[in-house]
């Protein structure tokens, strides 16, 4: 993912309601880039992780926070492994297979007015060959882009076949 995949957009494109018609109610639309770049940091005392695979891992986040935020199930399960664990307070889900996995993952916990979430902070902080650890902030926003809450999580990130997923996620909000 290049420099310009991660330039800012114009937070008001695609934000507003659209114009009505037929008395239908306007839908808002979820942009699929964040507004601020982001930068995929390593902790010095972790093994190094390659270039490529730092890219790799960026963008699958990336990936990761569009599905969540335009609350797109089937792309958000793009970005997993599975078995796939999630650890919320209080409270562990283990999804066996993707057939298996409710909508309700992307919508649990999440205010009314929540618009959309965006990174704040992804530092690999642990990493393997084929596995990495990733401590992240997320800020979850409003449409006007004040911040309801900053949740901070580790995501645990696997490399099957190829390819970077999710295998767990484990969150809790400030």
């Amino acid at each position: 993912m290049d420099q310009l995949d991660h330039q800012a957009v114009n937070s008001s494109r695609g934000r507003g309601p659209a114009a009505p018609t037929s008395g239908l109610r306007a839908l808002e639309h979820v942009p699929q880039r964040q507004t601020r770049p982001v930068e995929l940091m390593q902790s010095p005392r972790c093994a190094i992780v390659s270039a490529p695979n730092k890219a790799a891992i960026l963008e699958l986040l990336v990936r990761a926070n569009d599905a969540f935020s335009a609350h797109d199930l089937d792309a958000y399960l793009d970005t997993c492994v599975f078995p796939l664990v999630r650890i919320a307070p209080e409270k562990i889900t283990v999804i066996a297979a993707r057939e298996h996995a409710a909508q309700s993952i992307l919508t649990t916990g999440l205010t009314p007015n929540y618009w959309r979430s965006e990174w704040v902070r992804l530092e690999i902080v642990q990493a393997g060959q084929d596995k990495v650890h990733v401590a992240a902030v997320s800020s979850r926003q409003r449409s006007d882009g004040r911040e309801i809450s900053r949740e901070d999580s580790l995501f645990v990130l696997e490399c099957v076949n190829g390819h970077w997923g999710v295998r767990a996620h484990s969150y809790f909000s400030r």
